[in-house]
């Protein structure tokens, strides 16, 4: 019962780690890479949360983590995780009952929407070939996580 929340937990922490300490010192282009809200997305994405209570509880902890390694102020990423997640949520639910036969296509489509959010919102979003590459570069990233998610979660996805 514990260990499941246990792991994202730390998983959150060791992601936040390793895009604050150690990516950004691999290229620059890594130095764009957000693990955090990837691996944010892909956990609302697949895991069955019933309850907003436990969306705000995950993005509190990503929030915190990524706001104890970031240069804005404490508590911007709190608050734009849980509007991405609340966002995220009830736009998977309204097209699971309209329609799911592209899953991936819908959460690369919810990892754009909120990855531009959080970097307009964040103030760090203007349009230059560093941004295109990293939006790019972390559309990958998703991607990749969605189909290691969907193999380890083994959900029935169609």
């Amino acid at each position: 019962m514990w260990l499941k929340p246990l792991i994202i937990f730390f998983s959150f922490y060791f992601f936040a780690i390793l895009q604050s300490s150690f990516f950004v010192h691999l290229s620059p282009m890594l130095a764009g890479l957000n693990i955090v809200l990837i691996f944010f997305l892909l956990i609302i994405f697949f895991d069955y949360i019933n309850s907003y209570y436990q969306i705000i509880f995950w993005a509190v902890i990503a929030g915190i983590f990524l706001d104890a390694s970031s240069y804005s102020y404490f508590g911007t990423s709190i608050a734009l995780f849980i509007v991405i997640g609340i966002f995220t949520k009830k736009w998977i639910q309204s097209l699971k009952i309209i329609d799911d036969k592209y899953p991936s296509a819908y959460f690369i489509l919810a990892f754009l929407i909120s990855y531009i959010f959080y970097n307009i919102a964040s103030g760090i979003f203007f349009f230059s070939w560093s941004v295109a590459r990293s939006l790019i570069l972390n559309t990958i990233a998703a991607s990749m996580g969605f189909y290691i998610f969907k193999h380890f979660y083994k959900i029935k996805i169609k």
